[in-house]
């Protein structure tokens, strides 16, 4: 994506170096961002007027704060081997649900990811997979608690919140959520 975005040799590569990278842009152009790190080192690059007015021309994190970002960094990784950080003993890799978030149970097919999380937070319970239940013929959504008529049964990943509130992940128009009421 970030080829697409800035170009195969754009300020945010560094040789063969293993860096990750991330630039920011207000909307209003009044100022930008890039902060990278490697195995070694940290560099967060902030451009802007120091009175909050947008900067003249169009500036962009690539633009602005990337040339700069990308000679500190050079400067400092390129006498070294390319290395990727190490990750900490406290955080640990979870294959997850997609929908839920849940630990994919013996005999679910939900699609998974990769999520890391600290040590002791990941998640303990699987996902109970796809639920049989009522959507409405005409939108698709999860159907309603008194609705009797157009309802057709499908099978669809359905995540409860802590309030009981039921929402259909997999459903084409997921029921929206609500508006609390204090």
């Amino acid at each position: 994506a970030r080829t697409e975005a800035f170009g195969a040799n754009s300020e945010l590569r560094i040789g063969n170096q293993k860096i990750a990278v991330k630039t920011g842009t207000t909307n209003d152009y009044k100022d930008n961002w890039t902060i990278g790190y490697s195995k070694d080192y940290l560099v967060a690059v902030w451009v802007g007027n120091n009175d909050n007015t947008p900067m003249s021309g169009v500036v962009s994190g690539v633009t602005g704060a990337a040339p700069i970002w990308h000679e500190i960094m050079a400067n400092l990784v390129t006498k070294k081997p390319a290395s990727l950080p190490g990750q900490p003993r406290t955080v640990v890799a979870k294959l997850v649900c997609s929908t839920s978030g849940l630990l994919p149970g013996s005999s679910n097919s939900c699609p998974t990811r990769v999520e890391y999380f600290l040590r002791g937070t990941e998640p303990k319970k699987f996902d109970p997979g796809k639920s049989a239940i009522f959507v409405d013929k005409n939108t698709g959504d999860i159907a309603g608690k008194d609705q009797k008529e157009n309802l057709e049964a499908k099978d669809e990943y359905i995540v409860t919140d802590p309030t009981g509130d039921r929402y259909c992940v997999t459903c084409p128009h997921p029921t929206p959520t609500p508006t609390p009421n204090p």
